[in-house]
């Protein structure tokens, strides 16, 4: 039997009125035949990123959900597990992929950059 583990999180703050009060507003999502979705990074736009189970390969995949819902499937060319952990107000998301061998990468609008330290692939975080 497959379990779906759902994320919630806050979306996004507003202050209003004459004493600021900060709302939040959190979404329920999962990744559409995943086994799990783990949510990992937000920015101030609203995107999300994180990682999730495929159902087939029992391997993680990372996304990207917009603000506005829709979601990305991240998966590092040539490789067959994708983490995505980061995403900064510029939308660069940082991750790293593989089982065996990993590295780690930048992604922005479509393209994916390799992160190399000392000529070596390497994982990495990202920094506001």
């Amino acid at each position: 039997m497959l379990s779906r583990t759902t994320t919630v999180f806050p979306l996004f703050a507003a202050a209003s009125g004459a004493i600021a009060q900060t709302t939040y507003t959190f979404t329920t999502f999962s990744v559409p035949n995943s086994t799990y979705t783990d949510a990992i990074a937000i920015n101030e736009e609203g995107a999300v990123t994180g990682y999730f189970g495929v159902q087939a390969t029992g391997l993680s995949q990372g996304f990207l959900r917009s603000a506005s819902g829709k979601i990305t499937i991240l998966s590092y060319p040539g490789q067959s597990a994708t983490f995505t952990g980061g995403i900064n107000d510029f939308g660069v998301i940082a991750g790293s992929y593989g089982t065996s061998t990993v590295g780690g990468f930048l992604y922005r609008n479509g393209h994916y950059q390799n992160v190399l330290v000392k000529g070596q692939p390497a994982p990495l975080r990202l920094r506001q």
